[in-house]
Parts: structure tokens; C-alpha cells; sequence
């Protein structure tokens, strides 16, 4: 069979339309719902097929085309081609079925609180540096794959840090330096931006040390440029730095104020790609809380959450993995005069236990990575006295598998949902909680 006609029935977690072949799904990337498609390449698997899309037959009213020359080839902004309407009915369908799949929790009621700016928000990216037409150029790989792609302008990102991308490429290549483009090749491998209140942060990340200060101080005269940093990376992972991020030039941290909160933050420090709808988030999670003697933040990061909450209890504790991540929480309590949250870098699994040991009742703050929380993570909160748990969710999915065993204990009061990456299929969920009384 080399093509077939399919009508989409359903959208996928990942944005694509879904279609059916001998009862089993086939998934079509850039299909949207109720379209009627042309698909090649039909590819079968165990459980489902998968097919490229050859021809709209008959299109969504939703479809447009893609702000984005690239977007078919990057394939990173998986729902540009839908517009508004339908990327939010999309992600409130997907977390419908995880919640009803996993948890069995029928019709729930979501709060859906769109991105204000859907273009432009990005505040990161991480670039892969590569050689464009016998130049020094930065981009990233295409979707599912190794083929690295150069990218001229991202209009998902920050104009500021698109400015400071191509002003520092532009350095690179005038600099004439090496770039570690193949395995066994040594030289700049990435660079890495970040963008806050119009301020910029830069590292580049090479295979080996090279002290390059004249490259480097160009950087730092770029407009809006902060802070200048280097790193050393020669191993085949997936993290972009290395074990050590080196201060170059400029301020020893990106200054900011966010949220009222005076934060200094290195390369490495965790924040939000999505500074307004993370604002929002962090609001409407305060909002939520109520006055306790005590407030526990697992997977705290830098400890916004934490510290803006600190006026709501009397104590608090956070608690991460990541030893930086609880340096900077413990260097933002100080700069903000707050004395009552206390930090310490450890497991979750291992912070909650402490936690339980620590307060005979309070209010938990997760917000766990895309796998969820953990069993034995679940299995002592099952057993503390929290009286309300909020649950903040990059995983519609791991969500509801979490929520299927917590709701032995706690009853949901709220869903809301964030278009933090419009664009894409990504959704972050607010789940607010509370015990059920015994």
C-alpha cells in the first residue's frame, strides 16, 4: 500500500491527526482534526501505523499557514499550523483523556488560561553551533532525528536574543574559531541565551578549555548583553553544559526582578521559557494557598514558588536534587530578607520523608519533572497530614497516573491549564488538592 485516504478522528499527545487502518490508529504529523488526508510512507508497527501527509484533501477550517518558513522542517512548533482555537481545544482534550485513561476522572472541568503573547515569549534556547554555506551558524537538530538544521530567525523567541544569536555568530565567524560541527571534531560545540527583563546572558560550551578573551569581550560590548560565560563539554550526552560554567565577562549573574522577587541567576539556574504565563502560574498557585504553619516545596528549583509563598507560613522547606539550583534558593532567601524557608539539596523521595518528620501538617507544592512523581514519592504523602497538595504538571499523562493513586486520600478542588508553549503540544496543568477527611 503506498497511499491511502484517512479521515482524522482524534489529535495525538505530540500534534498529530489521527486516523484508522485495520482498527489499529495511524498517526499523520501535521493532520489536524476532522481533516480528510492523502498519506504516504505508511509505516506499521505492533500497535499503530504512522504515515507522512501528502495531500489536504479536505482542510480544517482551523488549519493556516505557519508564520514560520522552517516550521515543516524544524518541526519543534508541532501546532502552527492550527490556529488559537484549536491548539487550545487540542490541549484540553489531551488532558481530558489522560485524566479519564489513567484516573478514570470523567467530564472535569479545566480552566484554560491562554498565552497572552503566542509569538516572541521564548526567554532560552540552547544552539547547536554548525557550518551553513561555509559559515559558522547556530540551529538545532530537526525533529526525531540527527540531521542538524541552521536557523536564521525563530520568531517563537525573544527578539532581543535573536539579536544577540546573530551578533555573537556574526563574532564567531569573524574570530575565525573552531567549531566541534562532527563527533571527532573539537572546538565551540553550543551556545546558550537566556533573556530576562532585557537582559541578556551568554555561555558558550566547547569540547575542550579555550581562553579566547578578546572573542569574549566582544560579546560583552553586544547591546543588552550581561554576562558572558564558558563551559567544557566533550561527553556524548544530552546536557548542553558541563560540570563546571566559568564567569567570563560582564556581571557574575543575570540581575533581575521577577514576580517582586530579586533573583541572581547563573547559566545553569532553572526558570520558566515562558516568563508572563509562568508569572500567571505562580499567581494563581499563591492565590490557591492557604494560611499554614508550614509549606514544603518538592522539585523547588531556585525557589520562587517557595519564597513567594513564604508569607503564608511560618516555615517552610524545599527541598531539590540539583545542588546549584538549592545554592541559588539559598542566596534568594538572603537577598530578599526572607528568614522562614529553609533549603536543603536531596532527593524527593527522600525531602519528603524528611518533611513528614519535620511539620505534623502542611500545604506540598510539586512540580516534578516529565516522569511524575514517584511511587515512593505518592506512598508518603499517602501517610503525612497535608491538607492541601498543589500539583504543577508538564505531563498531562504521568499527571493523571499520579492523580489515579493520590485520590485515595485527597480530593480535586480545581484544573487549570497554561498555554506556556503555544505552538506546540505542550501544556502545563495546575492541580489543586485537598484531604479527604478521614
Amino acid at each position: 500500500m503506498k497511499t491511502l485516504i484517512l479521515d482524522i478522528k482524534k489529535m495525538g499527545i505530540n500534534g498529530e491527526g489521527i486516523g484508522h487502518l485495520l482498527k489499529k490508529p495511524v498517526f499523520v504529523d501535521k493532520a489536524l482534526l476532522f481533516e480528510r488526508v492523502k498519506v504516504n510512507n505508511i509505516r506499521e508497527f505492533p500497535n499503530f501505523f504512522r504515515a507522512d501527509l501528502e495531500q489536504v484533501i479536505t482542510s480544517s477550517e482551523h488549519r493556516l499557514k505557519p508564520v514560520c518558513d522552517i516550521a515543516q522542517e524544524c518541526g519543534a512548533c508541532s501546532l502552527m499550523h492550527a490556529d488559537l482555537k484549536l491548539q487550545q481545544d487540542i490541549k484540553i482534550e489531551n488532558i481530558k483523556q489522560s485524566l479519564f485513561k489513567y484516573a478514570k476522572i470523567k467530564n472535569p472541568v479545566i480552566s484554560f488560561h491562554p498565552n497572552p503573547n503566542p509569538l516572541k515569549y521564548r526567554n532560552q534556547c540552547k544552539f547547536i553551533l554548525g557550518i551553513d554555506n561555509g559559515k559558522i551558524a547556530s540551529g538545532m537538530f530537526k525533529k526525531d532525528s540527527n540531521q542538524w538544521l541552521g536557523i536564521d530567525y525563530c520568531i517563537i523567541h525573544n527578539p532581543i536574543l535573536e539579536q544577540v544569536r546573530r551578533e555573537v555568530t556574526e563574532l564567531l565567524n569573524k574570530h575565525h574559531v573552531t567549531i566541534a560541527f562532527k563527533a571527532n571534531e573539537s572546538g565551540y560545540r553550543y551556545l546558550v541565551i537566556r533573556v530576562l527583563e532585557n537582559k541578556a546572558q551568554v555561555t558558550l560550551i566547547s569540547t575542550e578549555s579555550i581562553h579566547d578573551e578578546s572573542l569574549l569581550t566582544n560579546i560583552s560590548k553586544i547591546k543588552h548583553v550581561e554576562s558572558v560565560y564558558t563551559s567544557v563539554n566533550n561527553q556524548k550526552t544530552r546536557e548542553f553544559f558541563g560540570d563546571k560554567v566559568n564567569h567570563g565577562k560582564g556581571n557574575e549573574y543575570l540581575n533581575v526582578v521577577l514576580d517582586t522577587l530579586s533573583l541572581q541567576l547563573s547559566p545553569q539556574s532553572f526558570m520558566q521559557l515562558n516568563s508572563e504565563v509562568s508569572s500567571n502560574m505562580m499567581k494563581l498557585v499563591l492565590s490557591k494557598i492557604k494560611p499554614t504553619d508550614a509549606i514544603v516545596e518538592a522539585y523547588c528549583g531556585v525557589g520562587m514558588m517557595s519564597l513567594l509563598a513564604s508569607k503564608k507560613a511560618k516555615v517552610g522547606f524545599a527541598f531539590d536534587l540539583n545542588k546549584q539550583a538549592i545554592v541559588d534558593g539559598r542566596k534568594h532567601a538572603q537577598l530578599n530578607n526572607i528568614t522562614n524557608i529553609h533549603f536543603k539539596a536531596m532527593d524527593a523521595d527522600v525531602g519528603i520523608l524528611e518533611a513528614n518528620k519535620r511539620f505534623k501538617k502542611y500545604t506540598l507544592i510539586v512540580d516534578p519533572p516529565r516522569s511524575g512523581l514517584s511511587d515512593k514519592f505518592i506512598s508518603s504523602c499517602m501517610k503525612a497530614n497535608i491538607n492541601q497538595l498543589i500539583y504543577v504538571s508538564c505531563n498531562p499523562s504521568t499527571l493523571a497516573k499520579n492523580l489515579r493513586t493520590l485520590l485515595n486520600k485527597f480530593t480535586i478542588k480545581s484544573i487549570d491549564a497554561f498555554d506556556m508553549f503555544s505552538h506546540t503540544q505542550h501544556v502545563e496543568c495546575v492541580v489543586l488538592m485537598s484531604r479527604v477527611e478521614d
